[in-house]
C-alpha cells in the first residue's frame, strides 16, 4: 500500500466504502465509491476495473501489476505468490486543488490545478 504522508492510518479505519451493485457484477468498470475528507485536501476513492474510461481523473494502472505475496507454514515462512490474483484495486486519488479567488483583482487568471494519487491495494481470498 503507498499513502499520502498526509493520509494517517487512523483516519482510515473508520472509513466505510460500499461498492455499487453494478460494481459488484462487473469489476472491469471504474466506479467512484466515495470521498476522504481532510483538514486542507480531499480525497476521492475509486475502484479500479480494466475498463477506466479516458474521462475519468484517475490513475494506478502501475497497481494493476502488483501481486501479493504470502508467507506459507509448510515453506518456513518463505514468500511464495497468492493462488488468486488481486480482485480489486482501490485508488485514493487527490481531487483537483481550487484556487482562491483573489477578491483585491477579480480579473486575476485561476491558477492551475494540482494533481496527485494515493493507490491502495486490497485483495480478496
Amino acid at each position: 500500500m503507498s499513502v499520502d504522508f498526509q493520509v494517517k492510518p487512523k483516519h482510515l479505519e473508520t472509513a466505510q466504502l460500499e461498492l455499487p451493485t453494478a460494481a459488484k457484477r462487473d469489476s472491469k468498470k471504474t466506479v467512484k465509491l466515495g470521498m476522504l475528507q481532510r483538514k486542507h485536501m480531499a480525497y476521492d476513492i475509486w475502484s479500479v476495473g480494466a475498463e477506466a474510461p479516458e474521462d475519468v481523473p484517475v490513475g494506478g494502472e502501475e497497481v494493476k501489476a502488483i501481486s501479493c505475496l504470502l508467507p506459507r507454514k509448510s515453506k518456513k515462512g518463505k514468500l511464495y505468490a497468492a493462488p488468486t490474483p488481486i480482485a480489486r484495486t482501490i485508488v485514493m486519488a487527490a481531487q483537483d486543488a481550487k484556487p482562491t479567488p483573489d477578491t483585491s483583482n477579480p480579473a486575476a487568471p485561476n491558477a492551475r490545478p494540482v494533481y496527485g494519487a494515493v493507490h491502495l491495494v486490497t485483495t480478496t481470498f
